[in-house]
């Protein structure tokens, strides 16, 4: 069953934080990772947010513990906030 969650990064993160990160993890329109269906970007309140859908929860959680956690923490990038859609 697929999972949808929104991701809101912490304000202050900018655009470009976000994508160095995304480029040094191989992320971009045309090399998503495994299990990610689609992604979205978008502002709210002046904070980044991302709606994702990936193949399942277990998928997405394996993506961030393997590879976004440790590159959003080298990038001194807090933790995002995440609700389940």
């Amino acid at each position: 069953m697929p999972y949808k969650i929104k991701v809101t990064f912490a304000e202050g993160i900018t655009e470009d934080e976000l994508a160095l990160v995304m480029q040094k993890i191989g992320v971009s329109q045309d090399s998503a990772p495994h299990g990610s269906i689609s992604h979205e970007e978008s502002i709210e309140n002046g904070q980044i947010v991302f709606f994702e859908e990936w193949e399942s929860k277990a998928a997405y959680e394996a993506f961030v513990s393997d590879i976004a956690s440790s590159a959003l923490a080298q990038a001194g990038i807090s933790p995002p906030d995440l609700e389940e859609l």
